[in-house]
Formats: C-alpha cells, structure tokens, sequence
C-alpha cells in the first residue's frame, strides 16, 4: 500500500464510526418511554448521557470524513456547506413549549456541536388518555441543543436529531462513499440496497 491507500482507507473507518454513531442515535431518538410502569424510564439519565456522547462522536466522525473525502473531490465540503435539514421552523415539545430550530447548514451544525461546550436533549411528550380515563404520557429525546465556543451570549442552537443524521446517511454518505477507494480498484465501497418496497 502506497501513503495515498492509507489515507482513503482512513476515510472508510472514519466513515464508519460515523454510521456507527448515527446507528445509535437513531435507536434512542425512536425509543418511547411511557410515564406508566416502563422500565426504560429508570434508564432515561444513562441514555441522556449517551445522546450526548454518541452526537459529539457521530459529528466528529462526519467532520473528519467530509474534511479527507473534500481532498480527493473538493466539491464535497461545498455541498456540506449548503444542505439544510430542518424542515420546519420550530418545534412543539409539548402544549407548554416550543422551541426555534436551526437554519444553518449540516457543516455549521456539525462543527458546532464538536466545539460544544453545553448541550441539551429536549424530549417530545405525548400526552394520551386510555380507555380506563387514566393519562399518561410516552416521551421520546428527538431534539439536540447546543452551545458552542464559537456562539456569543446564551443563545443555544436546536435541531432534531434524525433530521441531522438523515442528511449524513441520505446525502453527504453517497458523497463520501463514492471517494472511497480500494487498493486494488476494482473494489468499490459499496452501500447494499433495500429490498423493502
């Protein structure tokens, strides 16, 4: 293997951990805890924790992807540079609050969240009345806030977590994989496709 080799194939690892990340919180943004008898909820603090970790790894992890596959395709950090993710202009965590999403870009968001120095997950609660008239309530973490070192004042940025990590798996992953070589050539990264419909 040449230096070059090395270098791409440090692409694919760092790519990896970045899917390996997004893997996770993907889990936990999906994960309902019920207000009523739920086992998971004793976990929540740990899974809290986890949020926090896997977010900072997922974007360091991205960062770091986009940065060396940028040196084979410079269009890619460019590209990184104008997706937008957050749909919606602010979001409804329950009747009592709403809170503003980000407007800025994947690569502004990603590098951000790396220099954090606070960040907060916000849950969204659902508020349901059973057939007994009892009311509980299922929560799930779906929304990421972050301070950087880089922001001014208290202001805090938010944006929702599989929003974020659908633009990396959807969009700059395609990018990323498609600068991904081999040393033999004729191996390509390559993402298998569903067979669901």
């Amino acid at each position: 293997m040449e230096l070059k080799d090395f270098r791409w194939s440090a692409l694919a690892r760092y790519h990896d951990q970045a899917l390996e990340a997004a893997c996770i919180l993907t889990a936990f943004a999906r994960m309902k805890i019920s207000s009523h008898g739920d086992y998971i909820d004793a976990l929540e603090p740990r899974t809290t924790i986890l949020i926090m970790e896997n977010m900072h790894r997922f974007c360091f992890y991205a960062r770091k992807s986009v940065e060396i596959a940028d040196s084979r395709d410079p269009s890619i950090l460019e590209r990184c540079k104008h997706l937008r993710f957050n749909d919606a202009g602010e979001f409804e965590v329950d009747i009592e609050e709403t809170i503003p999403l980000t407007k800025k870009d994947f690569w502004w968001v990603v590098n951000r969240i790396v220099h954090s120095q606070e960040v907060i997950v916000k849950e969204e609660e659902k508020i349901t009345e059973t057939t007994q008239n009892r009311i509980y309530s299922v929560r799930r973490a779906c929304v990421f806030g972050f301070k950087s070192d880089r922001d001014e004042g208290d202001e805090m940025h938010y944006c929702m977590i599989e929003e974020l990590i659908s633009c990396y798996t959807e969009i700059v992953s395609s990018l990323i994989e498609k600068v991904i070589s081999h040393p033999d050539e004729s191996i390509r990264f390559q993402r298998k496709t569903s067979s669901a419909p």
